[in-house]
């Protein structure tokens, strides 16, 4: 089917149901003269607020499809979720789509959005009808400093003012801080160690460490329901990284111990290189006396169960 055959529906949907709730204007919105005024008072309400381009972006893809393949198969439709967003709002979004589709049955979607909830919309379009073509819309921002400072006074004034945003910026920081302050005035933590718990967090959460050790734990728990030749492999390893690790320590206690008996009084590194690098074989030998049993254990342990696993 070309495109001058096609029945093309251009879309907007705000997932948390922005223009509702800054206009009191309810959804589904169904043609050219309908969505602009919508945009036209939401615009007047926020000025700031994304779903205004993505909506006179989608009027002005109408306009460039009426031309090429006529007002009769085009047409433009603004839907919306709740403000909750979750199930709720795509459930809210589906149930729109439909009406909008009983009304204008379309043959694809052209999908006009801000880029910010794609990943969650998408889906739920493409299940009713096939997106011919997505158009993200992205607010043009000005390089100068004066600019950029504005742009994230704005951004920081979002997260003052917006519920969904303020949680995350003021409400998890805000209950952390309270309840260390408690604390710290009960006497049952110091400030340091305050301080302490805070940074992890922060670093829990930077590097994605959070997921990961959830990631670890299900492994875990997904390990006792495997077959048993790979049950044993899994511990098998795991005794042979432990054994492995011991033998390393063993080793390196070994070697400094060793140096200190013979050198009471070894000198400083950074000024005699030398005489250190003089005494690797002494090192490596006290090492490897030490900590080749354990390790030569943990290798073999290794072998033997991948050699089981294998079989």
């Amino acid at each position: 089917m070309t495109l001058e055959r096609k029945r093309l529906l251009v879309l907007v949907v705000d997932r948390d149901d922005d223009l509702k709730r800054k206009t009191g204007i309810s959804t589904p919105l169904l043609g050219y003269d309908q969505n602009l005024q919508a945009a036209q008072m939401l615009a007047l309400s926020d000025p700031e607020e994304a779903d205004v381009n993505a909506m006179f972006g989608a009027l002005r893809v109408y306009k460039e499809l009426a031309e090429k393949i006529g007002e009769e198969n085009v047409q433009v439709a603004t839907l919306a979720g709740a403000e909750s967003e979750g199930l709720e709002a795509d459930e809210k979004i589906l149930h729109e789509l439909e009406e909008v589709l009983k009304i204008f049955k379309a043959d694809g979607i052209v999908f006009v959005s801000d880029g910010v909830t794609d990943e969650y919309v998408i889906p739920i379009i493409s299940s009713r009808v096939p997106i011919i073509s997505v158009k993200r819309l992205v607010v043009r921002q000005s390089e100068s400093v004066e600019r950029t400072w504005l742009l994230l006074g704005r951004y920081l004034r979002l997260a003052f003012t917006e519920p969904r945003y303020a949680k995350i910026f003021l409400g998890v920081p805000g209950l952390i801080l309270t309840i260390s302050g408690v604390l710290y005035l009960l006497n049952i933590i110091s400030l340091p160690l305050i301080l302490t718990a805070i940074g992890l967090i922060l670093i829990f959460r930077g590097f994605n460490l959070d997921q990961k050790t959830i990631g670890v734990y299900k492994w875990f728990i997904n390990l006792f329901r495997m077959p048993p030749y790979r049950q044993l492999r899994a511990f098998a390893a795991f005794v042979s990284l432990i054994l492995l690790l011991a033998g390393l320590y063993i080793g390196y206690v070994s070697a400094i111990n060793t140096l200190t008996t013979v050198y009471p009084n070894p000198p400083d590194p950074s000024l005699y290189t030398w005489w250190w690098i003089d005494k690797i074989p002494l090192l490596t030998g006290a090492f490897i006396i030490s900590s080749i049993d354990i390790i030569s254990v943990g290798i073999l342990i290794s072998i033997f169960s991948n050699t089981i696993y294998y079989l």
